[in-house]
């Protein structure tokens, strides 16, 4: 599988609790065992640990009972119960070094793959049985790679919600030179637009085309990586890119596909660092965005540790085109929209990893950034671009917070706001603020030098998870308090749902369930 060149999607972690107009299974009934009076429902609980003989990877649960693994070994991905017992199983075609698990998202009955070559095929959670697909290489690819479009989900987490879509975003930097442009012919049933996409946004109960796609001409491209960044309330969408005269900013509707590009060449003259490529954060502050650049040298891994970040302001109000090929704003034709824009170094701590979510839906970003003596936690709830700074432990919280390449972490929803979880400075963890950084709670024995392996939240029953120091271990969400310990091998790697929690060793897993 060929690889981003710049940090991109995150597995998707922190998810939502309940599926829109469904109840969950264990749920108070209407029977009861006397007449006129309900019958009692058990507690949701966390289930003893299930024995998987396969190394697994848990990719999304629909929040009522049912997992997608991804079993390494045998190439292909699991539908299984809260018992561990398999439903269905798919081939699939993925690498066994792990070096990337495929993407899966719920809606309602269904779970969407994406095989990580331009395809999303939507099965039925029930039985395996396919409800419908939907190809890049049909829709018309142009001169982009099939295989160059990942996707990610325009809600908060991979349980999506009424509304939510499924975006194909071309993560490459370049172009197939062997090619046609796509013709509007090979886009959707209402004629698509001609030239090369860079968007596809799929609505998840049908497969369609929620939108005509997103085009570029023959001399436009993202940077490679994450293209599409959506603002934490969801509303709207921004991708960075370049043709041949600019540099330009393209923000998308994401409930209409319309879209403004806007030039930013002149902006970034303050960018001194000579490179072509930088990315655009959006916060929740209307118009307030946070412009990162000087940031990952390919030929440097360290450099994802020193960043440069600027404070960019444009309009709230733009001129919008309909979904097709983006068309940048004449800045001379709408000299209000180039007065309102503005942009200026910071050096105060802003976050520009890529947000994780509550189950309730509050957006949470931390990173950790060197120093010349020191390192820092640099973190933020993204309300607005000011984040805070907390002291980080050492190399070791370097390798496991905030990078692509990070285990997993979920953000937890804690009695007086999210709550971010990272390894402690002398304990295996800490719970901080995500608003103001502040120490909530630290718990756990400091492992060393072990890696850590990841971090889930299991809400229904209120646990964070950990894998860390050669075990897993149950935590209270609200106080810290450890609660439960099994072994685990050293370099266990953990994900989770709203459901499930998997630590995949090197040939086995052990996965937990909730169960009512």
């Amino acid at each position: 599988m060929f690889r981003y060149s710049r940090a991109v999607l995150s597995v998707l972690g922190a998810a939502a609790l309940l599926l829109t107009g469904c109840t969950a299974p264990g749920a108070p009934g209407e029977s009861s065992t006397q007449a006129g009076e309900p019958a009692p429902s058990a507690a949701p609980r966390l289930s003893d640990p299930i024995d998987l003989n396969y190394a697994a990877e848990l990719l999304t649960d629909d929040g009522r009972g049912r997992a997608l693994l991804v079993d390494w070994e045998a190439g292909k991905v699991r539908a299984v119960d809260s018992a561990g017992a398999d439903l269905w199983t798919k081939p699939i075609d993925i690498d066994p070094e792990r070096s990337a698990a495929p993407s899966a998202y719920t809606y309602n009955e269904l779970v969407i793959v994406d095989d990580q070559t331009g395809n999303l095929s939507a099965l039925a959670w029930n039985d395996g049985s396919e409800a419908w697909t939907f190809s890049v290489s049909e829709a018309g690819a142009g001169c982009h790679y099939e295989w160059g479009f990942g996707s990610l989900a325009t809600g908060p987490s991979s349980v999506l919600s009424r509304g939510d879509l499924i975006l194909m975003e071309y993560f490459m930097a370049a172009k197939d030179e062997n090619c046609a442009p796509r013709e509007a012919s090979a886009a959707s049933d209402d004629g698509g637009n001609e030239g090369d996409p860079v968007v596809f946004a799929i609505d998840p109960a049908t497969g369609e085309e929620a939108w005509p796609a997103l085009t570029v001409g023959s001399d436009g491209l993202p940077f490679g990586g994450r293209s599409v960044r959506v603002a934490p309330q969801g509303d709207y969408g921004y991708f960075s890119w370049a043709d041949s005269t600019d540099s330009l900013l393209t923000r998308i509707d994401l409930s209409t596909g319309n879209t403004a590009t806007l030039p930013i060449t002149d902006l970034r003259t303050i960018d001194d660092t000579g490179a072509e490529y930088y990315s655009v954060v959006p916060t929740a502050e209307a118009g307030s965005l946070i412009y990162e650049f000087g940031h990952e040298d390919p030929d440097d891994p360290m450099s994802v540790g020193f960043g440069r970040w600027a404070l960019m302001t444009l309009p709230t109000t733009l001129p919008e085109e309909d979904p097709g090929e983006l068309a940048p704003l004449s800045l001379l034709e709408h000299p209000d929209v180039a007065d309102a824009m503005s942009m200026q170094n910071t050096f105060e701590p802003v976050c520009s990893a890529e947000p994780v979510y509550t189950p309730q839906g509050d957006s949470t970003c931390v990173m950790v950034q060197l120093f010349a003596s020191t390192i820092k936690y640099v973190g933020s709830d993204l309300s607005t671009p000011a984040g805070w700074y907390s002291d980080a432990g050492g190399m070791r919280d370097f390798d496991s917070v905030g990078t692509h390449y990070s285990p997993q972490r979920a953000a937890v929803d804690g009695p007086d706001g999210p709550l971010i979880i990272v390894p402690g400075l002398e304990s295996s963890i800490m719970a901080l603020d995500a608003g103001s950084g502040e120490r909530i709670w630290e718990a756990g024995e400091h492992p060393g030098e072990n890696p850590w392996g990841g971090q889930g939240y299991l809400p229904a029953v209120g646990k964070v998870v950990v894998a860390d120091g050669k075990k897993t271990t149950f935590y209270d969400a609200v106080t810290g308090e450890e609660q439960d310990s099994h072994p685990a091998e050293e370099f266990a790697a953990l994900s989770s749902g709203t459901r499930f929690a998997v630590v995949s060793g090197s040939e086995s897993s052990q996965m937990w369930s909730i169960v009512e």
